[in-house]
């Protein structure tokens, strides 16, 4: 006869991730007037398992509690506030300090190709010696800078329609997951992610609701 509504109560205990969300009192009581009612061994079972959930969901709460009452707990609402208060060259400061690219490309760049220009000049090489100036680092620099907006010119142009993220990058997926997310991050496209299935789409034109992080597992 209560049976349903006890197993409601489990679920209710259960599903809710928010702890201070399940109404224990209203809960509690309610177990305590069906008690002396239920009849059968099924219905003590469930009494009993749902009075247990409740004992869970108080836990939790004390434990969400103790969190927020640490020093290492800031709530949302006075960060909210604090991003409000801040000027523009404020946040962008933060930004550049605690920014860490999503993806990064270890190849082949400035720094890298200066590095070895600089190693292989001081040996010898077939009887001869490579050397380089710094004009011509300079040179390669800029060389390497134009030949990167031309990949993400060309990426940008693949992008016609929503594509699955996995599948575009599959050719080549170090090099062009790198591409989107810079082109990701400049604001050129933006990247879905369906809650119930976790698949992943390019699509084409820039994200107008809230921007997130997003970490993708490339291989």
């Amino acid at each position: 006869m209560y049976r349903d509504e006890l197993i409601r109560i489990l679920q209710i205990c259960r599903e809710q991730e928010d702890p201070f969300k399940v109404n224990v009192i209203d809960l509690l009581d309610r177990i305590r007037k069906i008690f002396p009612l239920i009849k059968t061994e099924e219905e003590i079972n469930l009494d009993l398992e749902a009075l247990l959930s409740l004992s869970d969901v108080i836990l939790k709460q004390e434990d969400v509690l103790e969190h927020r009452t640490s020093l290492l707990y800031v709530d949302a609402l006075l960060i909210l506030l604090k991003l409000e208060r801040m000027s523009l060259k404020d946040l962008a400061e933060s930004l550049r300090r605690n920014w860490r690219p999503i993806v990064e490309a270890r190849g082949i760049n400035p720094n890298f190709l200066s590095t070895a220009l600089d190693y292989w000049g001081s040996k010898e090489l077939l009887g001869k010696e490579i050397s380089t100036s710094p004009e011509r680092e300079a040179e390669i620099s800029v060389e390497l800078s134009e030949e990167l907006e031309k990949e993400l010119k060309r990426i940008r142009e693949e992008i016609k329609e929503e594509v699955d993220y996995h599948e575009f990058i599959r050719m080549d997926p170090l090099r062009r997951a790198y591409l989107i997310s810079i082109l990701a991050t400049r604001g050129d496209i933006s990247l879905r992610k369906d809650p119930i299935t976790e698949r992943i789409t390019i699509v084409p034109s820039p994200s107008t609701g809230e921007k997130v992080s997003m970490a993708i597992e490339v291989i």
